[in-house]
């Protein structure tokens, strides 16, 4: 015999509306969650509070963004001379053994600036010159400390065609050769303190940098070259100059 199930009447219908509220809580709540999730995605996280409505701005580069003297001398003497930089010299005291250099600042013109480098402020063996390009500090050349040279006053800055320089640190005078090279014969001497005028150059012959003086016949080499500013008091020549170089 077949029974036929009752009408559910009142009672079915809140058993139903009863089982139906929580699923329509749980989606609403599943809906809030997305909306809110989304929004923080979109508004970027902030962090200080201030919502997900503020732009966002570019980033003005800071001072440390820049490259200073000593990090491009640290980096000039790991890259170049595989070495660790040890800082200035005047405040680092530096173990041979430990394979590091510092610098030390040996003056300025304009934008760049010299640094002598070595082991200790005792040992220096690298004359190097730094140029400042926009915000940036980088590494312009450099050239060893000769012994020949070592007590030249002054900083062996960059020479360049029209440059008016003062002959410095011969003892007596400067030769001045035919050709660029320490083989070419001597044609004058330029004496301690005669300043000139560099009127072609430089020439790369017998380690040194030849420049021929404006009104002059020959060739010197430009070690014993100092621009004005950089001079000492000039020595006077000597009544029987011992030439350089």
């Amino acid at each position: 015999m077949t029974r036929e199930l009752p009408p559910l009447g009142e009672n079915g219908r809140t058993f139903r509306t009863f089982m139906l509220w929580p699923i329509g809580l749980i989606a609403v709540l599943l809906v809030i969650g997305v909306v809110a999730f989304l929004g923080g995605c979109v508004g970027g996280g902030d962090d200080g509070g201030g919502g997900g409505n503020e732009s966002t701005s570019e980033v003005t580069p800071t001072p440390s963004d820049t490259n200073s003297p000593q990090q491009a001398l640290e980096q000039y003497i790991r890259e170049q001379l595989g070495k660790e930089y040890a800082g200035d010299c005047s405040t680092s005291i530096v173990p041979p053994s430990e394979g590091k250099v510092c610098s030390a600042a040996k003056g300025e013109r304009g934008n760049k600036k010299a640094y002598l480098v070595g082991v200790s402020s005792f040992e220096f063996n690298l004359w190097v010159f730094l140029a400042n390009e926009g915000r940036d500090w980088k590494v312009e050349s450099a050239q060893p400390v000769k012994a020949e040279t070592a007590n030249v006053p002054g900083a062996p800055w960059p020479l360049q065609k029209g440059a008016k320089v003062i002959v410095l640190g011969t003892g007596n005078c400067l030769n001045v050769r035919s050709s660029p090279g320490i083989k070419e014969a001597a044609v004058d001497c330029l004496a301690d303190g005669t300043t000139i005028v560099l009127e072609e150059g430089p020439i790369e012959m017998d380690g040194f940098q030849w420049w021929r003086p404006q009104d002059r016949s020959g060739w010197v080499a430009g070690d014993w070259l100092r621009y004005p500013d950089e001079s000492a008091t000039p020595t006077a020549a000597a009544p029987t100059p011992t030439p350089q170089p």
